[in-house]
């Protein structure tokens, strides 16, 4: 036996109230809509299936977070505290997640490749900020006194490269004070029209800073 309920072909086309009975089922068979209707006080036609509305809402409804029960409040530590919205089925891994600063981090980093600034220094009292780049070029135009800056932190360590290019007139260079060197003296100027490269190394322990200044080589 086949069970036939109304229906209708024409695209967009809803029963209305008159059209049914109390709990009867009509169809449109071009939008694929089942419709019944139904009496809560009063009749209305409703579409089978569908979510009718959200936090009061009716139509086409878009979810914003404050439809969302238990949440936290925006811009507070609790909602920057990844365990609010963790489960427990995922256990210590969301509880324990690094936070925003501070924390500390196990195992192998892999990190893409990163390119350091090349700094051109002047003047005859240039001072080699370690945080700017990790090479520092000079044509010294008069004898020159170097300083520097922004040491790493404590427990630190970082290394840079400095060139100096002579002109005509090779100029003197004078490092800062309690400036260490391999084998206890300072490495040679470079000579007039030439171009020398020094490595320099920063190390901080216990908030103590130590610098070795090494002479690379002349760049031909």
């Amino acid at each position: 036996m086949t069970i036939i309920i109304k229906r209708s072909s024409v695209a967009a086309k809803v029963p209305t109230t008159a059209n049914l009975s109390l709990g009867e089922l009509a169809m449109n068979t071009y939008d694929g809509k089942l419709y019944l209707k139904k009496n809560d006080g009063s009749e209305a036609v409703k579409e089978v299936g569908p979510v009718y509305s959200v936090a009061g809402r009716t139509g086409n409804v878009v979810i914003a977070y404050t439809d969302l029960t238990g949440r936290p409040t925006l811009g507070t530590a609790a909602a920057q505290n990844i365990g609010a919205f963790a489960t427990a089925a995922q256990g210590t891994t969301a509880d324990a997640a690094l936070p925003k600063a501070g924390g500390t981090m196990t195992g192998l980093l892999l990190a893409p490749a990163m390119n350091d600034a090349v700094v051109t220094l002047t003047g005859t009292t240039p001072t080699i900020n370690l945080a700017a780049g990790g090479e520092f070029r000079i044509t010294p135009s008069g004898n020159t006194t170097f300083s520097v800056s922004n040491p790493p932190a404590s427990g630190y360590t970082t290394t840079k490269t400095i060139r100096v290019t002579q002109g005509a007139t090779a100029r003197t260079l004078t490092w800062w004070a309690g400036i260490q060197t391999v084998g206890g003296e300072i490495p040679a100027d470079p000579a007039a029209n030439e171009t020398k490269e020094y490595t320099l190394r920063a190390s901080n322990v216990g908030g103590t800073t130590t610098y070795v200044l090494t002479e690379t080589g002349v760049v031909s």
